[in-house]
């Protein structure tokens, strides 16, 4: 099993997020693990 394999099974509201390069099955995609704290953060202003 790996990310992918779960980004495959997901829909709706679902969220799916790569970080880095490389193809992917995931909705949102950021550039660098650094970038992953700004996302975490807007989706906890959102709650």
């Amino acid at each position: 099993m790996t990310d992918e394999s779960g980004f495959a099974v997901l829909s709706g509201d679902d969220v799916s997020l790569k970080i880095g390069e490389g193809d992917t099955g995931a909705r949102f995609r950021v550039p660098e693990p650094a970038s992953l704290a700004e996302v975490l953060n807007a989706f906890a202003d959102l709650r």
